[in-house]
């Protein structure tokens, strides 16, 4: 059995948040340290990851990126993208930031965020 498929195995779910994000460039944000494990799965185009300490890394369209421990991170559009709280972009689209516990296992609308690029 391959890793991936060993951790797969193991993973244990107690609820979800769902959100569909329409980003187009230039775009950026910073998650602080939650409990849980994010996900971000990039469904087209590319995005960048930055965590303290790791450099900067890629993800292209059908990339998957789970976060086990919550760790703070940061995603943009390119490389030294200017970044905004999380949260800041939940409250230019009308969303409350404690979705995360009013919504547990329900979907949610997509929103969006960023210029008018790619």
């Amino acid at each position: 059995m391959d890793l991936l498929s060993a951790i797969l195995r193991d993973l244990r779910l107690d609820s979800v948040v769902l959100s569909f994000a329409d980003l187009h460039a230039p775009w950026g944000f910073d998650k602080a340290r939650v409990e849980g494990a994010p996900f971000h799965i990039v469904t087209e185009g590319r995005a960048f990851l930055e965590m303290e300490g790791r450099g900067t890394v890629e993800l292209m369209a059908g990339d998957l990126l789970v976060l086990p421990r919550g760790t703070p991170h940061a995603l943009m559009s390119e490389p030294g993208a200017a970044r905004v709280p999380f949260h800041d972009l939940l409250r230019e689209n009308g969303i409350d930031p404690d979705w995360i516990s009013a919504r547990r296992g329900r979907w949610f609308d997509r929103w969006r965020a960023g210029g008018d690029g790619a």
